[in-house]
């Protein structure tokens, strides 16, 4: 996983370097500095700085900038001027330098970096100045992290220099993790093991004293006062002497006179002393996924989306779709022992986004074997004209228990739009064959479920539908970037999804996310994060379904899952493999599935949202059975008697009996051809019963 930071008060990018040499990416840097930005720019011209005034700089600014969202970034540093604390100044109290770590402390709340580190001089503990760490130290505490401040001496971290420095860690609550500081090294360097030509050193204006080359030198200070003894002589160090003394390599790069690059090493964060506090960060806090305690995890108080909305990824990907019509009419699926809306229609065959997880990428290669457009730019759109007749003609014949979808028509049972193909690829702007298929159901006001990952593709058709009876259903499995890039490649990225679907919660229209597949331990990570983004945006609920694994998969499958436990250091399959077997999949075992589903509880409550479980798991966990959201419609019917709503307590009353006495002729399995779907739901929960009853005995 990539490591990021922003360097704020950079100076010549003393703290920049130890990030570096820690495997840190910088994002940028902000001084304000002139002679600073100039030397920065020559040491590091991969990073962008800013030559700003922090006090005038927004979160959303850095945001946009860098293009991450807010709490993504994984390290946000600070070094405010520490003249106002130091005891070589007057110490004054009201010194403007002063009230700049609070611009810090604002940015860190606008940015919620998952960890925070403040460095400044010791002398803040001290006098006066006490009251102003206090207020330091309460400003972090107060934007939900867990913040330890501790003095630290440079010399124990490979540094030839005593340089105490008070250091700030802030690690946000929801990484469930303690700040903690690096082991200090006994093993110091003296002033003679870097430059060896000397015989002693004296400290400058505060202490005329002359000191041993055993020992390390005392603090370098902006003011060019230490003087070094050679041949018994004092004599000024040279800038190169200095570098290595402040533990900077010789190829450092510092512009200006001897004054100026004086100031810029006597000013700078020791590259060394920060390398140990970013690796020891990185190791032991960032690189470390936790999810116990879950009860408390706090939100950051607004979510910020800076994205444009749009799929130019999908689109720039799909240039040359192929499209086709077909006609087809919705149909029940053999998912209605455990459902109770099994009912779905494709406006689109075929997907664009491609998504390596999607077992429904496997179904359209199967139907496509003997095709000569098997490629997934290949697209079949439905016809609206020829769904509508259909639509008509069963409207006006009386019930038929042998043709299924038309009694679940006929019994307003909600309809999924894109369960297998998403309904609103790039090329629906041109040919709006999901526009013309809602357009149907709207005559009829009829009830729909939409599932999308496109929530974008909607938003431009919500002036031409007035009071629609729709749940939308976004899928967002996370809002790791680099994570989505690998299992779905071609989609629309977090951001655009999010901001879309805030456009479709203003304009009043019911958004729920779906987290299928929660690919565990990743949902564990990303869980806090994404919820409050779902509520940031509007929404009103999300459910969540483990990740199945075939037995049998092909290569690409197999090759996903391996990159996958490469990013996320954890091996996907074999985990999995040692939970639970079904007839075909490996999953989760239910006690890890009753974990997540109740972190997911855990952090709906905290954030006001509502929570499903599509999970099979004993008992029943979520807020009912209708985990596509559902309830939010109108006028419509459920199977009731199915093995999952028959779990919770509250049955629901809108159940169709209609529906019951439908013959299951309607799936590939010919076993329960005669028998209705009431009979075959009755015997799933027998047996169900009986396998309770024989493992509460064993």
């Amino acid at each position: 996983m990539e490591l990021t930071v922003i360097s704020t008060f950079a100076g010549c990018g003393g703290s920049s370097l130890g990030y570096k040499w820690a495997g840190y990416k910088e994002l940028l840097a902000i001084d304000f500095e002139k002679n600073a930005v100039q030397s920065f720019k020559a040491n590091f011209p991969e990073v962008p700085i800013w030559k700003r005034d922090i006090s005038e700089v927004t979160a959303d600014e850095i945001l946009n900038f860098c293009n991450i969202e807010r709490g993504e970034l994984s390290l946000f540093d600070g070094s405010p001027p520490c003249q106002g604390f130091s005891t070589a100044g007057k110490r004054e109290l009201e010194d403007f330098r002063n009230e700049l770590s609070f611009e810090y402390i604002r940015l860190v709340d606008g940015l919620q970096p998952k960890v925070c580190v403040l460095e400044n001089v010791a002398g803040l503990l001290k006098g006066k100045m006490a009251g102003m760490f206090n207020k330091i130290y309460i400003g972090l505490d107060s934007l939900n992290y867990k913040v330890l401040c501790k003095q630290m001496n440079a010399m124990y971290y490979n540094v030839p220099q005593s340089r105490e420095r008070l250091i700030f860690i802030g690690v946000r609550d929801d990484l469930n993790i303690e700040p903690s500081f690096p082991t200090p090294n006994i093993n110091i360097i003296p002033l003679k093991n870097v430059v060896p030509n000397v015989e002693g050193y004296h400290p400058g204006v505060f202490d005329r004293d002359i000191h041993s080359a055993n020992r390390v030198v005392c603090t370098i200070t902006k003011t060019s006062s230490q003087r070094f003894i050679r041949n018994g002589k004092e004599v000024k160090p040279t800038i190169s002497e200095i570098k290595k003394v402040c533990s900077f390599p010789e190829h450092f790069k510092l512009i200006g006179n001897y004054g100026q690059q004086w100031a810029r090493l006597g000013n700078a964060v020791m590259p060394k002393f920060m390398q140990a506090i970013a690796e020891h960060i990185k190791n032991n806090i960032l690189n470390i996924s936790t999810s116990a305690p879950l009860d408390q995890l706090p939100a950051p108080k607004k979510y910020p989306s800076n994205s444009k909305v749009g799929t130019q990824k999908a689109a720039s990907a799909t240039k040359k779709i192929k499209l086709k019509r077909q006609s087809w009419k919705p149909s029940l699926t053999s998912q209605f022992r455990n459902c109770p809306v099994p009912y779905h229609l494709d406006t689109y065959r075929g997907c664009v986004y491609n998504c390596r997880y999607c077992f429904a990428r496997d179904l359209i290669t199967f139907a496509r074997r003997k095709s000569d457009n098997k490629s997934f730019s290949y697209l079949i759109g439905n016809r609206a004209d020829l769904l509508d007749s259909w639509i008509q003609r069963i409207l006006e014949k009386d019930y038929d228990y042998t043709k299924g979808a038309e009694v679940a028509f006929k019994e307003r049972i909600p309809i999924k739009i894109g369960a297998n193909a998403d309904p609103f690829p790039p090329i629906e702007s041109k040919e709006h064959i999901t526009y013309d298929i809602l357009k149907v159901f709207e005559k009829y006001d009829y009830p729909l479920e939409i599932q999308t990952k496109n929530p974008a593709g909607l938003v431009e058709y919500m002036k031409d539908f007035k009071n629609s009876n729709w749940i939308i259903a976004v899928s967002l499995i996370s809002t790791d970037k680099e994570f989505l890039k690998i299992v779905e490649p071609g989609a629309p990225t977090a951001n655009e999804r999010l901001e879309a679907i805030k456009q479709l919660t203003d304009y009043g229209i019911p958004v729920m996310v779906k987290i299928q597949p929660a690919i565990y331990p990743k949902v564990i990570e990303d869980l806090q994060e994404l919820t409050i983004a779902i509520k940031d945006a509007g929404c009103w609920a999300f459910n969540m379904e483990g990740l199945k694994i075939r037995i049998t998969m092909p290569k690409s499958e197999q090759k996903l899952y391996t990159e996958l436990s490469d990013y996320i250091g954890f091996d996907i399959i074999e985990y999995t493999k040692r939970q639970r077997k079904n007839s075909s999949d490996w999953e989760l075992s239910a006690k890890e599935k009753i974990a997540y589903t109740q972190y997911a509880q855990i952090l709906a409550d905290k954030h006001n949202l509502t929570f499903f479980s599509a999970d099979a798991i004993p008992g029943y966990a979520g807020f009912s059975s209708e985990c596509c959201g559902t309830e939010k419609l109108r006028d419509y019917k459920i199977l009731g008697c199915n093995t999952w709503t028959q779990k919770f307590p509250n049955k629901p009353s809108y159940t169709s009996k209609h529906l019951e006495k439908v013959y299951v002729n309607f799936i590939r399995s010919k076993k329960n051809k005669n028998k209705t779907i009431g009979e075959v739901c009755d015997e799933e929960m027998c047996n169900l019963c009986s396998a309770n009853t024989i493992e509460k005995i064993a």
